[in-house]
């Protein structure tokens, strides 16, 4: 799923009780509207009124779209999730679906949230920086903070964490994992869950998540990150006892953490597509590793894909397979019309059950009262004010002081303070790089400090000598070779962009991308006091047995810091 916007403008506390009051006697003697009853006993209670289309409405997972159009379409029977909103819009929507449903059913909201970045919020370092804290109590503590704002950003859905093992660095999405090793991937997972969710044990439990906190969704279920030849989508090579020794692993402690939900993978796992894969989800997932009412939503546009994988004739065989595979919602990207829309001729045709479709939205509907959406449906943008505070910059600050990795070093930290004598060189050290910086999935519009940035007013020197996303420029490059000449000491940042690691940018070669790699061994030789700097998202190598960087003298890894 690509970046998930969340922003704030501006709503009342009086608006939010407004809503709480819909249908007067309903709201206030329907046993679904009472949060003194645990959990379960106020989804057996709605969960009968709803009729197929209600049921259905259920399932789907609204990726974007007009407020007017998204009223429109869902205001008699409410809609599973959509993405997070503007708040003005946010609670415009939920104001028409719950006044207009028979039922007073709120819509739930999601956001990435995979390293923060919701509505204004602080923007975390990416997993893989993270991860290379080696500290779990850190973790929990950003990802307590990365729940609040997703929260203030009205969203209770964290696409968050990504458990995935990736184990091959060409694949794009190495930075979105925590660890390629399964058994530190789990230890993190539990503190990430439990910064996300607060201390809610076991999925099943009637315990309901703090309203400081989000519903836990962890991505991508199960060995996306073991896809062959590291290449997005591709089918997943193990064997059932692999799976269940390495790639299942974390899944486990989520499940045990009390982790609410999951989103299946592309790919084929046992030769089965995931989005139709009912052993993997319903048989291991829910009933062996104990994950019970934990519930899914789909990537995107997955459940119409599964005709794609020829597993499915047509779209009605590919819902009914979707259903029954244990995928709760249908998440669509780009488009306004959803397979799960085609559950009614599903049903007619004898392909599923009203029972079958029933047990999918008893899920969805276990989500949306553990996370408080019946009693606090609207957004307060008065909070908006906490978030980005001096605190969290602090806490960011850490978490990319202690995953950074220094791999050589010779002269950090830096005596000389005379920054007019330190020269600058690459693309990825100057503002207008700050998206390398920052990482992927969040929503944008929280500044972020990249090298000159904080050095602007130091009287430091700079040169551009070459971008990741371009080749090689002999003249932009004997630049900076000059004026490394004249320096005492340089500091070269290198790495990725966006454009080269990144969701479907998977690469058959490691060396430095663009014209960096040029730009180093032109840089090296005649470098006094050399520090390489590299932001990426997974390892990088630099050219035949890297014996470029015997001439560096210190190397540094930040990944991307936030």
């Amino acid at each position: 799923v690509s970046v998930l916007y969340c922003n704030n403008t501006q709503q009342t506390k009086t608006q939010s009780m407004s809503i709480l009051l819909w249908a007067g006697v309903v709201a206030a003697t329907a046993p679904w509207m009472d949060p003194r009853l645990p959990v379960e006993q106020r989804v057996n209670a709605l969960l009968p009124k709803l009729n197929l289309e209600e049921l259905s409405a259920q399932l789907v997972a609204i990726e974007g779209g007009s407020p007017a159009s998204i009223i429109q379409k869902y205001r008699n029977t409410s809609f599973g999730s959509l993405t997070a909103q503007e708040i003005t819009d946010h609670n415009e929507i939920q104001k028409a679906v719950i006044n207009g449903s028979r039922w007073g059913i709120p819509g739930a909201f999601f956001h990435e949230s995979l390293h923060g970045g919701c509505g204004g919020g602080t923007v975390f370092p990416m997993p893989l920086t993270l991860g290379s804290t080696f500290n779990n109590t850190l973790l929990e503590e950003v990802y307590s903070t990365i729940a609040r704002d997703t929260r203030i950003g009205g969203a209770n859905i964290a696409f968050s964490p990504v458990i995935n093992l990736f184990t091959d660095p060409r694949y794009g999405r190495f930075q979105e994992g925590l660890s390629p090793d399964p058994s530190l991937t789990s230890l993190y997972t539990v503190s990430v869950v439990k910064g996300l969710q607060g201390s809610v044990v076991g999925v099943n439990s009637s315990s309901y998540i703090p309203q400081d906190k989000v519903a836990s969704l962890a991505k991508h279920f199960v060995g996306y990150g073991g896809a062959a030849g590291g290449l997005s989508a591709a089918r997943l090579e193990a064997g059932e006892r692999e799976i269940r020794d390495v790639y299942l692993r974390p899944w486990r402690t989520f499940a045990e953490a009390g982790g609410k939900g999951a989103m299946p993978s592309h790919q084929t796992v046992l030769d089965v597509p995931m989005h139709a894969n009912s052993y993997m989800t319903n048989t291991v997932f829910r009933n062996q590793l104990k994950w019970g009412n934990g519930w899914t939503i789909s990537d995107c546009n997955d459940i119409n894909v599964l005709m794609q994988f020829r597993v499915a004739r047509n779209i009605s065989e590919a819902a009914a397979l979707g259903i029954k595979g244990g995928v709760d919602q249908d998440l669509q990207c780009g488009r306004d019309t959803y397979t799960y829309e085609n559950i009614k001729a599903a049903v007619d045709s004898g392909l599923l059950t009203i029972d079958d479709v029933r047990e999918n939205v008893r899920r969805v509907l276990t989500m949306k009262f553990s996370t408080g959406l019946f009693e606090n449906p609207m957004s307060d943008p008065n909070a908006t004010k906490s978030l980005d505070s001096p605190k969290d910059r602090a806490l960011a600050r850490q978490a990319s002081r202690e995953g950074s990795v220094l791999l050589k070093n010779g002269v950090l930290p830096l005596k000389n303070s005379d920054w007019s004598k330190t020269a600058v060189i690459g693309w990825l050290a100057s503002s207008n790089a700050s998206s390398s910086w920052e990482g992927a999935y969040t929503s944008g519009g929280v500044p972020v400090v990249t090298l000159m940035d904080a050095l602007k007013n130091d009287n430091v020197k700079y040169s551009v000598g070459a971008t990741p996303d371009s080749p090689a420029n002999d003249k932009d490059i004997k630049d900076a070779v000059e004026l490394v000449k004249s320096s005492e000491q340089t500091i070269l940042v290198v790495g990725d962009s966006l454009k080269t690691c990144g969701e479907w940018i998977d690469r058959s070669n490691l060396d430095l991308p663009g014209g960096q790699l040029e730009l180093l061994e032109a840089v090296a030789p005649v470098a006094k006091n050399l520090i390489v700097v590299v932001i990426s998202g997974r390892p990088a190598t630099f050219g035949m047995e890297n014996a470029v960087l015997s001439n560096v003298s210190s190397l540094l890894w930040i990944g991307r810091p936030g």
